[in-house]
């Protein structure tokens, strides 16, 4: 199962795209990460700011998008 690196992440994401993306609660915002990470299409990429590995979710139908690392936070 995917988890938050902490919860401080979390609340700093949700303070960040949440509101963007009309959800108005912690729990709706992780609900949609993680609806988005089932849904999605997932693929692999170097991250450029960070040189670490990720894993990207793509949820065509909603336009959403999570990304978790390779160790599933």
């Amino acid at each position: 199962m995917h988890e938050w690196q902490s919860p401080k992440y979390l609340a700093a994401h949700f303070r960040k795209h949440g509101w963007r993306m009309g959800l108005h609660s912690l729990e709706a915002y992780d609900a949609s990460a993680r609806a988005t990470i089932e849904r999605g299409t997932v693929f692999g990429y170097d991250d450029d700011d960070t040189g670490e590995r990720r894993v990207g979710c793509y949820d065509r139908s909603s336009g959403r998008f999570t990304i978790v690392s390779d160790d599933d936070r």
